[in-house]
């Protein structure tokens, strides 16, 4: 008997393969579900509308909110009124026909034990070209960018493709996040989402189902189940856990640099573009998260394989930018291998070691570690790993709020941290720091404050900073569109 699986499915495999098993693999009794009749009527409208204007407009087009009801709170009437526009603009800019509805997903067979699904509303013809649409209601907002070049459009492309050759687009509709976006479907995307599909099965059949904390835990039926949180010092329910305001070093970073960008991150959901100095950094740490859980130091040969390997193609200007960078990172990423990683080689106590604790019961702070590693006298010292282009001063790591949030996640897990570095990898150069017991009250007093700060803020005011230049929002931003 084949098990079925879709983009959210394997998506769910590789963030928690337990919660894959016990999901999609077990004989657990599964809940009813009753469809968001809000959401039916907006689906249906929203076909309608293709419908009649693909037939040259022989009917009466309904607008999108027709027939939704908006006391419920689930759908803003601003919000698609705003999307109209929008798809009233997208349809006076393209020029559609032959329209086909789907009733069923396309199941499409992948071997005797995997089968693999897409679930497409329509295809129609945009411009001429074959054309999958996609409407979805729930996730997050996402970009042409983002999506273009990420799993979900690749794993799409290979699927949808399989059962319908040439479809040469797939327009995503996200009525909620009024957005429409018209993806070019190439080769490429077809043949990683076929390598996708080819590494999940792999995965599944050698996987043991164990997964590590995240911050989606708590939302998780099977977290009290789970091995990982089993020595877990827990302070509060789950249901009082799940109520908290949840607060990273990275998002309050943001609000204190710029609450408008804070709003669009965080409370809009609005996805940041891919950059390249992003990319470069996920490929060091991935890079480095494989390499301190070996036994024995591997070659600088064997780790010139493992970047490659993870190496990330987004945010580069062109290809031809991308492989000046890709040689230039590895010049200065071999030079901390071999003068600090490799030389003494110490395989690390924890990596990527995620955190949560409340403080005052009104905030989960979380987050993930880079490395652990144990000292000879049995204490621990923190390491985080910094790609940026500069390195911040002695003074500056003496009050680095991201290094006292570490201490304090670590003090909490029961080790006693003697000291705390910075491995600036660019610069071949560590600068290293403490924290005494002291510090943690005066903390928790500034993360509250802070909280308080964020739940009573409105405006949302910008403020400039030395990131306005690269700034997503710059364009939006009140302070640059004088």
């Amino acid at each position: 008997m084949k098990t079925w699986v879709n983009f959210k499915k394997i998506g769910t495999f590789f963030s928690c393969p337990l919660r894959y098993k016990k999901m999609y693999l077990s004989n657990r009794e599964k809940g009813s579900w009753t469809p968001n009749s809000n959401i039916e009527n907006l689906k249906k409208n929203i076909l309608r509308i293709f419908q009649e204007e693909t037939k040259l407009l022989k009917g009466r087009k309904p607008n999108v909110y027709d027939n939704i009801d908006f006391e419920e709170g689930k759908l803003s009437e601003e919000r698609l009124k705003q999307f109209q526009e929008n798809l009233d603009t997208f349809q006076n800019e393209h020029k559609l026909s032959n329209l086909t509805a789907y009733s069923k997903p396309l199941f499409v067979g992948y071997n005797d034990n995997i089968g693999l699904f897409a679930n497409i509303d329509i295809t129609m013809r945009v411009n001429s070209q074959l054309t999958a649409v996609i409407l979805e209601f729930y996730g997050y907002q996402k970009s042409v960018e983002t999506i273009g070049d990420n799993k979900e459009h690749s794993f799409n492309s290979y699927v949808i493709n399989e059962k319908i050759k040439g479809v040469k687009n797939i327009l995503y509709i996200y009525p909620n996040f009024n957005n429409i976006l018209l993806v070019p479907v190439s080769e490429e995307n077809i043949e990683d989402g076929k390598k996708y599909v080819e590494n999940f099965v792999h995965s599944l059949n050698s996987s043991d189902f164990n997964a590590p904390p995240g911050g989606f835990c708590d939302y998780c039926d099977f977290q009290e189940e789970c091995p990982s949180w089993k020595e877990y010092p827990f302070e509060l329910s789950k249901e009082k856990r799940r109520e908290l305001f949840r607060l990273s070093y990275s998002k309050l970073d943001v609000f204190k640099r710029c609450p408008f960008s804070y709003k669009k991150i965080y409370v809009e959901k609005i996805p940041q573009r891919s950059r390249d100095f992003f990319s470069i950094g996920t490929t060091v740490h991935n890079v480095m998260e494989e390499i301190e859980q070996l036994d024995t130091p591997p070659t600088v040969d064997e780790v010139h394989e493992l970047y490659l390997k993870h190496w990330i193609s987004r945010g580069f200007e062109n290809k031809a930018q991308e492989e000046e960078e890709k040689r230039y990172t590895w010049k200065w990423f071999r030079k901390y291998l071999e003068e600090i990683a490799l030389k003494p080689f110490i395989k690390a106590e924890n990596t990527e070691l995620y955190f949560q604790f409340p403080i005052e019961k009104k905030v989960m702070v979380n987050g993930f570690i880079d490395r652990i590693d144990k000292l000879e006298d049995g204490t621990y010292e923190i390491i985080d790993y910094k790609t940026e282009d500069s390195i911040r001063s002695q003074e500056d790591v003496d009050h680095d709020m991201q290094l006292t949030v570490y201490f304090w996640a670590v003090k909490k897990l029961g080790m006693k941290v003697s000291k705390m570095s910075l491995h600036f990898t660019r610069f071949q150069k560590i600068v290293s720091t403490t924290r005494k017991d002291d510090d943690i009250e005066k903390f928790e007093r500034e993360i509250s404050n802070w909280v308080d700060k964020i739940k009573a803020e409105e405006d949302f005011s910008p403020k400039e900073n030395k990131y306005c230049n690269n700034c997503d929002f710059r364009h939006i931003c009140p302070l640059f569109k004088k």
